[in-house]
């Protein structure tokens, strides 16, 4: 490539390997930097537009800030929200349901879905949460079905065992568990969902966080 490109920079060969890692290793999230370059030209015309560079970062950071609650109506969002699905009866529920349902309520009709918004966060089916954590491991939980009791969020969840932790992919690896619980998003150690990732030729799955887990901090 040299001879050819006297100008090659690193994210060239880069490029050469995103494609053997996504497969590897699903979404690249934490590589991606698209989020950051799609603000430069935003902040640009905003700084012309309000022409004062008095404390810049903050007048910036602020207009942005208010600009998001306006057009994504975080004000005005429903606390609690099924996005896909609809009311089911609690006697028609297959039996494995129906044990996890039964605990929590007295009603006949519950709210059950396979994707669920709660306080702005989206719980669907196939992602894993963080529920805990035990010798300083995490612990995650597969999300099944959500479910809305009496103003309140529930995920019924297939337990999963954590492994280890591969610095190589930077994940943690987990394996599925036969035995399935109901969390309430309260509860749980870490509010924002994950990706579960399955690990081509092995039967075991890569969760890779998104930030440093509270646990972490005592």
């Amino acid at each position: 490539w040299k001879p050819l490109c006297a100008n090659l920079k690193p994210k060239d060969h880069f490029l050469l390997h995103y494609a053997a890692q996504m497969r590897n290793f699903g979404p690249l999230f934490n590589l991606s930097v698209l989020k950051f370059e799609s603000k430069h030209n935003y902040f640009i015309e905003l700084f012309k537009l309000i022409k004062c560079s008095k404390n810049i970062c903050k007048t910036l950071s602020s207009r942005y800030q208010f600009s998001s609650c306006w057009e994504r109506d975080i004000l005005f969002m429903p606390r609690l929200e099924i996005l896909a699905g609809k009311q089911k009866t609690v006697r028609l529920l297959p039996a494995l349901l129906r044990n996890l349902v039964v605990p929590l309520t007295n009603d006949q009709e519950i709210n059950l879905g396979t994707r669920i918004m709660y306080e702005g966060q989206v719980y669907c089916r196939g992602m894993a949460v963080a529920v805990g954590d035990c010798n300083q491991m995490p612990l995650f939980c597969e999300v099944l079905y959500g479910i809305i009791l009496q103003d309140n969020a529930y995920l019924l969840c297939q337990e999963l065992q954590t492994e280890e932790f591969c610095t190589h992919m930077n994940a943690f690896i987990v394996t599925k568990l036969p035995s399935t619980v109901t969390k309430k998003v309260l509860d749980l150690a870490d509010a924002f969902p994950l990706g579960l990732y399955k690990i081509p030729g092995e039967a075991v799955f890569g969760i890779t966080l998104r930030h440093t887990l509270p646990y972490m901090y005592r």
